[in-house]
C-alpha cells in the first residue's frame, strides 16, 4: 500500500533533502579536521604550562598561562563540537539517502 504525503508533507520533505543536498562534508576530512583543532589546543595548552614553567613569575602567570590554557581548552572544546556537529550531518545525509530509496 503507498504511502499518500499532502501537499506540505512533500513540501518539507523536498526542503529536507534539499538542505542535505547542499552539505557535502567528506567522513575523513571531518575527523581530520576537527582532530586537528583538538591536537592544536593540546599544544597551545602544553606550551603555555611549559613556558609557565621555565619562567615562574606573576607576570608570566597573567600573560601566557592563563591565556594558554583558555585558549587551549577553547579549541579543544571546539573540536569536540565540530566532530559531533558533523557526526549529524553526516547521519541527515544518511536519513536523506533512506527517505529517497523509500520514495522511489
Amino acid at each position: 500500500m503507498p504511502i499518500k504525503l499532502n501537499i506540505s508533507e512533500k513540501r518539507c520533505l523536498e526542503d529536507f533533502l534539499k538542505s542535505v543536498d547542499d552539505t557535502n562534508p567528506s567522513p575523513i576530512l571531518s575527523h581530520l579536521s576537527s582532530g586537528a583543532v583538538s591536537i592544536l589546543g593540546l599544544i597551545l595548552f602544553t606550551y603555555a604550562v611549559t613556558i609557565t614553567l621555565n619562567n615562574l613569575n606573576g607576570r608570566i602567570i597573567y600573560w601566557v598561562l592563563f591565556p594558554g590554557i583558555v585558549g587551549g581548552v577553547g579549541l579543544i572544546i571546539f573540536g569536540i563540537f565540530l566532530l559531533k556537529y558533523l557526526k549529524k550531518i553526516d547521519e541527515k545525509k544518511k536519513m536523506a539517502i533512506i527517505i529517497m530509496k523509500l520514495l522511489d
